[in-house]
């Protein structure tokens, strides 16, 4: 059971801490150990998804990572770091669920999703008939971890960014973006693959605005679309 701290009372409903993460408040909760046996490009950030144009937009704001290697790669305990370009304002999100792994060749697709539909706060964001418990609602088939009560959900993600994926302190991959789309998603070249070096070239990312009819959603925990393809 979740808890969240605040005035030194204990808050055990969870959609509480997304609510309050709104508001800057952090929430107290065991500590996750990493163990991580993830190296130096084991990961690579292949597709990131920020704000759409869109107020309602249904489908989340969220960071692709893929696993290159032959062996299943535990997240637990793994940091995704978001700071802007000037190298302020670090913000980072971790990876509270124990249990997820990236299977060889798979992508995890890790965001904000109680912030869908243009919602600020886990109350907006759920169904109306939402369990008096405070239950959250699923999240979208290709998503995997939802880092909403980490985030102002007002602000969503950095238009642009340095995003870092760290393991135990070990920084895993690294990448640049400028200028997120505000329809569809920032995406490494399909033809290119996860590959930690080669998503250091910004020539080899695109914006993928293709399926419009559907909210460009991208392609979260699929093979990207090459650049230069219908819709990129």
């Amino acid at each position: 059971m979740d808890r969240t701290s605040r005035g030194g009372r204990a808050v055990t409903n969870p959609r509480a801490c997304v609510a309050l993460a709104a508001l800057g408040v952090v929430c107290a909760r065991d500590p996750i150990p990493c163990v991580s046996p993830v190296g130096i490009g084991d990961l690579a950030v292949t597709e990131v998804r920020g704000r759409q144009a869109d107020a309602g937009d249904p489908l989340g704001q969220w960071v692709e990572v893929c696993n290159p290697t032959a062996a299943r790669l535990p997240l637990a305990g793994g940091v995704l770091s978001f700071a802007r370009l000037d190298g302020s304002g670090e913000r980072q999100v971790l990876v509270r669920d124990r249990a997820l792994a990236v299977d060889p060749g798979g992508c995890a697709v890790l965001g904000l999703f109680f912030g869908a539909g243009g919602a600020t706060t886990a109350d907006d964001a759920g169904d109306a008939d939402a369990a008096p418990d405070g239950t959250v609602p699923p999240l979208p088939p290709y998503a995997d971890h939802d880092f909403s009560d980490q985030w102002d959900l007002a602000s969503g993600l950095y238009d642009a960014a340095v995003l870092e994926v760290r393991a135990c302190g070990r920084v895993v991959d690294r990448v640049v973006y400028r200028d997120l789309p505000d329809r569809g998603t920032w995406s490494l070249d399909g033809r290119v693959g996860p590959d930690d070096e080669a998503n250091d070239d910004e020539a080899r990312w695109c914006v993928d605005a293709g399926e419009p009819d559907q909210g460009s959603p991208g392609t979260p925990g699929e093979r990207n679309r090459e650049c230069g393809a219908p819709g990129n």
